[in-house]
C-alpha cells in the first residue's frame, strides 16, 4: 500500500509539472530513434539515432520544484566510401538539473536549467569531452487556453560560445487540438480525434559537437531540423508509442580538424523515419 502511495504522489508532481513547463504533457521515460538514409554525393553516409532519458522530480513547495535527468545517446555514421575504416559514432550523455518556479495564481512561470554533458567519439567521461549549458524560460498566461515563452539557452560548445533566444506557446485552441513548443528547439501541432489517439505535425533542430578521439583540438559538428507528420497511442493512457516520417533539412555534418577527405560533408536534405516509447503524464484537457 505504501509503494503504491508513493507512485500516485510521483504521478500528482508530474501533473504538476506540465503546468509549470507550459505544455500538455511531460515524459518520466523516453526511448526514441530514427533513421535517415544515404542519399547521393550531398548525403554520403547514413544515419542512426538512439537516445533514452528517465526524469525524477523533487518538489520543494507549493510551486516549487527541481527536475533531475539523465539522458543517453549515440548517433551513427555509415559512409558509403568503402576506403573508410570504420564507421563514426557520435556519443552524449548528461544530467540536467531544472529549478521550476511558478507564482500560486499560475499567471508567471519561470525555468531555470544547467546541463553537465560529455560529448565524444567514444564513451568517456573527461574534461576533454564536457560541455557545460544553461537556459532560462519565463512563462505568461495571456488567457486561460493560451501561454507565451521568452527565453534564452548557452552552450560552451567544441567550436564556440553558443547563445540561442528562445520564444515558445502552449495554445489548447480546443479540447481536441494543441500547439505547443518553444522555438527553435521542438514544435508540435496536435490533433486528438479519438481517446489515446494524437496525430499531428511536428519540428525538431539540433545543433550539437562532439569531440574527436584522434588529437584533442578536432571534432565533429552536427546541425539538423526535422519536420514532418506522426501518430501516438497511449497504451492504458500512459504507455505512449510513437511513428513519424518527414524531411531533414539544412542539415550539415562535418568535421574541424579532421582530414576532410577521409569524412565528406553531409549537407543534403534527405527523409527520416522516427519511432519513440514513453512513459508519459498528460494534463485532461479542461
Amino acid at each position: 500500500m505504501s509503494f503504491n502511495r508513493h507512485i500516485f504522489t510521483i504521478l500528482l508532481v508530474l501533473a504538476g509539472i506540465t503546468k509549470l513547463f507550459g505544455q500538455p504533457y511531460f515524459d518520466l521515460v523516453s526511448v526514441t530513434g530514427w533513421n535517415i538514409p544515404q542519399g547521393g554525393t550531398s548525403v554520403p553516409a547514413a544515419e542512426n539515432y538512439i537516445t533514452g532519458a528517465i526524469a525524477a522530480p523533487v518538489k520543494l513547495g507549493e510551486n516549487k520544484l527541481v527536475l533531475f535527468k539523465t539522458y543517453y545517446e549515440q548517433r551513427t555514421l555509415h559512409f558509403a566510401n568503402e576506403a573508410l575504416e570504420h564507421n563514426v559514432n557520435l556519443y552524449g550523455t548528461g544530467i540536467p538539473v531544472t529549478l521550476l518556479l511558478s507564482k500560486s495564481d499560475s499567471t508567471f512561470k519561470q525555468a531555470f536549467t544547467v546541463i553537465g554533458r560529455f560529448n565524444a567519439t567514444e564513451w568517456r567521461f573527461n574534461a576533454n569531452a564536457f560541455q557545460i549549458a544553461a537556459a532560462y524560460l519565463a512563462t505568461w498566461r495571456l488567457k486561460p487556453n493560451l501561454h507565451v515563452q521568452l527565453g534564452i539557452y548557452y552552450s560552451r560548445e567544441f567550436f564556440s560560445d553558443f547563445f540561442l533566444p528562445l520564444a515558445g506557446i502552449d495554445w489548447r485552441i480546443s479540447k481536441k487540438v494543441n500547439f505547443f513548443g518553444v522555438f527553435p528547439n521542438a514544435m508540435r501541432l496536435e490533433f486528438n480525434p479519438v481517446k489515446n489517439v494524437f496525430v499531428g505535425a511536428d519540428f525538431k533542430s539540433v545543433l550539437n559537437s562532439y569531440r574527436s578521439q584522434i588529437t584533442d583540438n578536432s571534432y565533429w559538428k552536427v546541425l539538423d531540423n526535422h519536420l514532418g507528420l506522426f501518430a501516438e497511442y497511449a497504451l492504458n493512457g500512459r504507455y505512449t508509442l510513437y511513428a513519424g516520417s518527414g524531411i531533414s533539412f539544412l542539415r550539415k555534418i562535418t568535421t574541424m580538424n579532421i582530414t576532410s577527405s577521409n569524412y565528406p560533408e553531409i549537407t543534403g536534405d534527405q527523409y527520416y523515419l522516427k519511432a519513440g516509447m514513453y512513459f508519459r503524464i498528460r494534463e485532461k484537457a479542461d
